[in-house]
């Protein structure tokens, strides 16, 4: 997207970086007892860098998966983590 549709691809970059809402929403899980009290910058860096995953294509092409498995994968991983209980 990046490369063909640049315009595009600055106001999608743009939209990405206002968080404001999704923080909000991480900071009411924390009080609230869902979401585990860890650093909240670190939180918001692991869901942004996510989605810019699922923006590059090529990863996705390199890795033989579709758009719908690492979205999956993706949202399993944070939400229940790595490790298995």
């Amino acid at each position: 997207m990046k490369k063909y549709y640049p315009e595009h691809w600055k106001k999608v970059h743009t939209d990405l970086n206002d968080w404001s809402q999704i923080r909000t929403l991480i900071q009411q899980g924390i009080r609230e007892g869902i979401i585990v009290n860890k650093n909240e910058d670190l939180i918001m860096r692991l869901i942004i860098d996510s989605i810019n995953l699922m923006l590059d294509q090529r990863f996705f092409l390199n890795n033989s998966m579709t758009v719908e498995e690492a979205t999956y994968s993706i949202t399993d991983i944070l939400l229940f983590g790595l490790v298995e209980k």
